[in-house]
């Protein structure tokens, strides 16, 4: 069933399933514990129309700024009721690393599998879907050699002069300057001398993009299939070889979450590629400094179960906002139809050729692949594809389905840049899809206006035909040809709208934004883009919303313009009032109709919109003279950030702060803010509230609030918010759980305000020690020396300890020897210590000692130097300490201390502790995924385990 209601230029669909939880993920919940943590994705019922907006709005600038700030609009009105239970949740150590989304609607988390039973059953949640898709080539590379070229052999490659991008260069110039590239796939190497020169720049983005892997922002390339389809895109030749179809576009790298290694089946997770969208949309920190299209060489195929009404949704979101999107079709050409074409390949196109039958737009430019003589590679996904089991589409049903590849490009051979410089053949719909967005590329230098959908319809016909024509399942179109492409790019032409500037301050307060009930002068200045000089210009301006619009002077003369210049309105140009009922972000839609004295006549579309201040509390800062937090147990002043969402300015900003938990007790409720400008947030930095968290409130734990909001011209209204007590974040220790309170805690080497953190201080052994025999996947027992005594763990005793091959020690014993490693808690292993718990083969390398250092009363095992399984050339150094009863914790437990002398491999590991009923745990890190108050495991890393409580200041002793 699909809806509609009103938001920003009106329309979002809502959408209802009767199975909320996809089958995948509920067959995972059944394998894993109550506390395991799954990575999931929470889609919204409410998602915005992005069809119609690609359907009825056509100024390019206008389309990007209705569809962004409506995507982030309903994101934040609509995730608000799911973000306050998810906080809830992770305050009880169900949930983490929740991460909100609005390039499509939904919300990314781990959760545990009871915590999925509670946001299924939410209102407005569509469905929740197992983030992390199983694949075993996730990337658009077909499974062929690769072949290294060790140096450039100054010349344009095959597939340049193939598609005559080289002719474009030389015969018209266009080169792809000033064109951004978003790339999203496993990074780049930006120091590649071919891309170095022409990455994209910001300063708030030092590195070029973002690396949603890993959540920083150095998108390096993680396995060169980047770092390739980027220099398809761009690689200007610099080291002798020219590979790239633009070779001035500036490259911005996405890196998403890909594991291509043994013995870990290759997986993207999709949020990470969903993030990576929206960054090319719209940089969270550079929003106007944003891609012009998008070139993504990965893809998920049917049977891996890809939710594919989302990833319409997400493509077609970002075709509304005017960014063409070239997405590979897939390397599964021994496949049949109607499941050949990966997702969101599959996705329809901005624009429908004549030859396809009925059904809705999208966003996907699909391109399969080719050879050297324009035959298909047999590799190569092929058509149709259809829709009609997918709600709410419903469409394309099979047979006919829905034409794709859009249309193909050179994919077979291709040389491109190396990881690490040089050059490197690959095939694939990967190398034919960034030769396609390399071409849009050249397009959008001579037009830049160009939409999608012009874009799309302008490269389906500027082909060399192949195939059954007009378009058919296996090349599209044809082959794309360049030299073509950008002889059917019309030169932007005619005299259109280029600008405006809003004056209230005769009708309203002054501040240049459109408030409901204003009366408006809108000086405008248009541009003449015809090659010739125009004259007796005259505009004229009209809208078809008389209900919410009314306008009070609608024509200025232009007078003559000549060629490429623009001419002015005169103050105070147009004028109109706007009705008071206008909510904000309401689009005032006008028409300047531009005629001159030869009865030419252009029409622009000018999209206005109304601005009011949307205010809700965001983040809270604690003046503790401390860690900026506020703690169980503290008095002190805090400050709320108070974020102002909407288009308009809030004016005399007045909150009342009210706890809804006794437990938080509110000394000064009061605090005046003054004014917080449209879009931009605002702390009470000079008149604080006051509170008293009760030590009782446990560590995490979200206290319901609200503040009542008073502002001129605008009722009062009361925002709901959680405040956190006692966050952890990196600098503070990791408490064992889930329970309260805890027992043990890890403090590391960072946490510099807790009397516990442990200093490095590293111990050699080679040569020291006794030299372990351990085999691959080996486990022995020692017997604790009598000198040493036992080790006192979670209050049960023990005189033995169990060493593992594979990075961790079990106290007594233990016959285990499991190389995968697993989240924690695990009720298949045994009580440990897990130093780092991978696929380690001590017989290459320095092996693995212990040594009872009874000077130091100390028992310390290490691993040294030992080298992986596989990769089996990477190798790490590092060591366990375990300290005797006469060093215990207050109350008489084992304190352990890791200590890492170097890091070289950390994507799949473990690190932390179990306790003997093995449901309790300290889990530092689990395959890149670290505990919100770990720091990174890197050469020089201590960590200490102790079951002494957190106090702030400076050890008497520190046992390291």
């Amino acid at each position: 069933m699909r809806s509609w209601c009103l938001l920003c230029i009106g329309i979002l669909t809502a959408i209802g399933l009767a199975a909320p939880i996809e089958p995948l993920l509920l067959e995972k919940m059944s394998t894993v514990s109550s506390d395991d943590y799954l990575p999931v994705m929470i889609a919204l019922e409410q998602q915005f129309d992005a069809e119609q907006v690609i359907k009825t709005v056509k100024v390019k600038d206008e389309r990007w700024r209705i569809t962004v700030s409506g995507l982030k609009e309903l994101a934040q009105q609509s995730q608000q009721p799911l973000l306050v239970e998810l906080e809830k949740l992770a305050s009880a150590g169900k949930a983490k690393n929740i991460v909100p989304l609005w390039i499509v609607n939904a919300v990314y988390c781990e959760l545990v599998p009871d915590a999925i039973l509670i946001v299924a059953q939410m209102p407005g949640v569509w469905f929740v879907q197992w983030d992390l898709i199983p694949t075993e080539n996730a990337l658009g590379l077909a499974q062929v050699a690769r072949a290294d070229v060790t140096s450039g052999v100054d010349s344009r490659e095959w597939h340049v002069r193939k598609v005559k991008a080289d002719s474009v260069w030389y015969v018209y110039g266009y080169t792809g300057q000033g064109v951004v590239i978003g790339n999203i796939d496993t990074g780049c190497d930006y120091t590649h001398p071919d891309l170095s020169g022409h990455m994209w720049t910001d300063p708030n983005y030092p590195y070029h993009g973002w690396d949603f892997e890993n959540n920083d922002n150095d998108p390096m390339d993680a396995n060169g299939h980047g770092t390739h389809t980027c220099g398809i895109n761009a690689g200007d030749g610099t080291a002798g070889d020219t590979t790239g179809i633009a070779p001035r576009a500036q490259i911005m790298s996405c890196r998403t979450k890909t594991s291509l290694s043994s013995p870990l089946p290759d997986t993207i997770a999709e949020n990470t590629v969903f993030q990576a969208m929206q960054f090319c949309v719209a940089p969270p920190l550079s929003p106007e400094n944003h891609a012009q299209l998008l070139s993504m060489s990965l893809g998920w195929q049917h049977s891996w179960n890809p939710r594919r009404a989302l990833w319409r949704q997400a493509v077609t979101n970002v075709a509304a906002a005017g960014l063409p999107y070239f997405i590979a079709a897939g390397n599964e050409g021994s496949s049949s139809p109607p499941d050949n074409v990966r997702t969101p390949g599959d996705v329809p196109g901005p624009w429908k050729h004549p030859a396809e039958m009925a059904g809705g737009l999208g966003g996907a430019i699909s391109i399969g692949a080719t050879d050297s003589l324009d035959n298909y590679a047999y590799f190569t996904s092929w058509g149709p594809v259809s829709w009609s089991s997918v709600p709410p589409y419903n469409d394309y049903a099979y047979p006919p389905g829905l034409l794709k590849p859009d249309f193909s490009a050179p994919g077979v051979d291709v040389v491109s840049c190396r990881l690490g410089g040089g050059y490197i053949s690959m095939s694939g719909t990967s190398m034919a899809t960034p030769c396609a967005a390399g071409i849009a590329a050249l397009m959008l230098e001579k037009n830049p206006n160009l939409l999608p959908e012009e874009v799309d319809s302008i490269m389906q016909y500027s082909v060399v035909p192949r195939g059954t024509p007009p378009k058919n399942n296996t090349y599209g179109t044809g082959r794309i040809d360049a030299l073509r492409c950008i002889e059917n790019t019309p030169l932007p032409f005619g005299v259109r709208f280029y600008r405006s500037i809003v004056d209230d301050s005769s009708g309203g307060n002054n501040d240049r934004i459109i408030n409901p009930g204003e009366t408006i002068n809108l000086p405008v200045w248009v541009k003449n883009q015809c090659n010739y000089a125009t004259s007796g210009v005259v505009g004229i301006l009209r809208t078809a919303d008389s209900s919410h619009i009314t306008i009070l002077d609608s024509v200025k003369n232009f007078g003559t313009i000549p060629a490429g210049d623009t001419a002015f309105s005169g103050i105070p140009g147009f004028g109109f009032t706007v009705a008071p009922a206008c909510s904000n972000g309401y689009a005032l839609n006008f028409e300047l109709v531009i005629r001159d004295a030869a009865d030419s006549v252009w029409v622009s579309t000018l999209k206005l919109r109304v601005g009011t201040p949307v205010l809700n509390g965001d983040s809270v800062y604690a003046y503790d003279g401390g860690n900026g937090k506020l703690d169980p147990g503290e008095e002190c002043d805090i400050a709320v950030q108070l974020v102002n969402s909407g288009l308009g300015n809030a004016y005399d900003v007045q909150v009342v702060f009210i706890s809804a938990d006794s437990r938080l007790a509110v000394l000064d409720s009061t605090a005046v803010y003054g004014l917080i400008p449209a879009d931009s947030w605002l702390m009470n930095e000079t008149d604080h509230f006051r509170v008293r968290a009760s030590a009782t409130i446990p560590r995490e734990f979200v206290i319901p609030c609200s503040l009542r909001i008073s502002q001129t011209g605008y009722p009062d209204r009361t925002v709901y918010f959680g405040l956190q007590v006692g966050r952890l974040t990196a600098i503070d220790p990791i408490p064992d759980g889930p329970r309260e309170p805890a027992l043990y805690y890890a403090y590391d080497d960072i946490d510099n305000e807790y009397s516990e953190r442990p200093i490095f201080s590293w111990v050699e052994l080679r040569n020291l020690g006794t030299r372990l025999t351990l085999s691959d996947d080996q486990t022995v027992q020692l017997n604790l020396p009598p000198r040493f005594g036992p080790i006192k763990f979670y209050g049960q005793r023990y005189t033995q300890i169990s060493i593992c091959s594979n990075g961790w020690v079990a106290p007594g014993s233990a016959t285990q020897t499991t190389w995968t490693n697993t989240a924690l808690p695990n009720t298949d292993m045994p009580p440990m210590f897990c130093l780092k718990w991978d696929d380690l083969y001590p017989p290459t390398g320095n092996g693995v000692w212990y040594y009872h250092d009874s000077l130091n009363h100390r028992l310390i095992v290490e691993w040294d130097s030992v080298h992986y399984y596989s990769p089996r050339d990477s190798w790490d150094k590092m060591e366990i300490i375990f300290y005797d009863t006469t060093l215990a914790a207050a109350d008489g437990n084992t304190e352990v201390v890791y200590q890492y002398l170097t890091a070289n491999r950390n994507s799949s590991m473990t690190v932390g502790e179990q306790d003997p009923s093995r449901t309790i745990a300290i889990q530092v890190v689990f395959d890149n995924n670290y505990h919100r108050a770990a720091g990174p495991i890197v050469p020089g890393r201590a960590i200490k385990f102790t079951t002494d409580a957190p106090l702030v200041g400076l050890a008497e002793n520190q046992t390291q």
